[in-house]
């Protein structure tokens, strides 16, 4: 190489290293993976409910449940459950009602756990059948051993029925979103 052409290798080279500097660290972590997840669920014990006009409202709803499938992220199969939620929901003449949650959830699974936080619409009926919709979206905000460093989010929609047997709404869940 002649000596001309050594200094604009040398230029190239360190312009190449400076912009390889700029790069946010952001933008080379991992991509995130999508996964969907299901289950069931049911409500999980007594909370305080009081009714005020048409509106419903509840505090600390417990819903629980436990994650059968999971084909795209193997660390939730198993898992177990746990949300707290508070909620208001109008009661309407024929029956049905509609309103809103908001609240936390944990995920434990071979005991590790994933936090956060949840929120959604409520919709369903009293009769003719006794029913609870519910859908919305979630966010991680903290975990612990194999979801120590996870950030996950997305959407859930469960579909509870009033079950004579267990005393209590039962059903199914899914979880769909995306994990790092």
């Amino acid at each position: 190489m002649n000596k001309y052409r050594w200094p604009i290798a040398l230029l190239v080279l360190a312009s190449a290293l400076a912009v390889a500097l700029l790069i946010p660290a952001s933008a080379l972590a991992a991509k995130p993976t999508s996964f969907e997840a299901s289950g069931d669920a049911w409500i999980g014990g007594p909370f305080p409910t009081w009714v005020t006009g048409r509106v419903m409202h509840a505090a600390d709803e417990p819903v629980n449940g436990v994650i059968t499938s999971s084909p795209d992220w193997d660390a939730l199969l198993g898992a177990g459950l746990e949300t707290s939620h508070d909620g208001q929901i109008v009661l309407n003449p024929d029956g049905s009602f509609q309103g809103s949650l908001r609240g936390t959830f944990t995920l434990h699974a071979a005991g590790d756990t994933l936090s956060g936080n949840m929120s959604g619409k409520v919709s369903g009926a009293i009769y003719p059948v006794d029913y609870i919709s519910d859908s919305g979206t979630w966010t991680s905000a903290s975990g612990t051993g194999a979801f120590a460093k996870v950030k996950a989010g997305g959407t859930w929609d469960a579909y509870l029925i009033w079950d004579d047997g267990w005393g209590t709404y039962v059903g199914t869940i899914t979880i769909r979103g995306t994990y790092r």
